[in-house]
């Protein structure tokens, strides 16, 4: 069984990533009505945070299969 503050780790990063990745797809929602000089900037910010999401997904998996973390 995982130790509950690393259960509470994955949970908290769990719901970031889930932020993160909704951030994402509420700017490629907004890409569509701004000015073309702002699009690639707006672009570029939803691939940061889809970035940022995939790491947090990384560690969340890292911890998850580190034995260390076990009670």
């Amino acid at each position: 069984m995982m130790h509950p503050l690393v259960q509470r780790f994955i949970e908290v990063l769990t719901d970031d990533v889930k932020k993160w990745e909704q951030a994402a797809a509420t700017v490629d929602k907004l890409i569509r009505h701004v000015p073309q000089l702002d699009r690639e900037k707006l672009a570029e910010t939803a691939t940061e945070y889809r970035e940022r999401a995939e790491y947090f997904k990384s560690l969340i998996e890292q911890v998850k299969e580190d034995p260390g973390n076990r009670d």
